[in-house]
């Protein structure tokens, strides 16, 4: 979420940077990847949390069913409460290539 508003993004520890950077990737095929890989972990999440709702014991049962907010809420926040990702000004055109400045 933060790709494009990084300030210097060819330089970011965002995954879709990442994944363009030592992949050769375009930024289309980078974000791609990346969702690709965020939909796994969220899966594996869902599976976890499933798996631990059925367990014997109270704490563990609570915390599958308490599990997948973890994701939604971080992506909650990026998407409605920081104002870092809302700012525009930060954006870049094609965040992959190097900066003219």
């Amino acid at each position: 979420m933060s790709f494009t508003s990084e300030p210097e993004p060819r330089l970011a520890l965002t995954l879709p940077a990442v994944l363009a950077y030592h992949n050769d990737y375009s930024l289309e095929e980078a974000v791609t990847a990346a969702r690709k890989i965020l939909d796994l972990c969220i899966t594996e999440i869902m599976d976890l949390s499933n798996r631990l709702q059925n367990h014997q014991d109270e704490n563990i049962r609570f915390l599958g069913k308490a599990l997948p907010y973890v994701p939604h809420g971080l992506a909650r926040w990026q998407q409605l409460d920081t104002k870092r990702y809302a700012d525009a000004s930060r954006s870049v055109t094609n965040p992959i290539e190097p900066s003219s400045s």
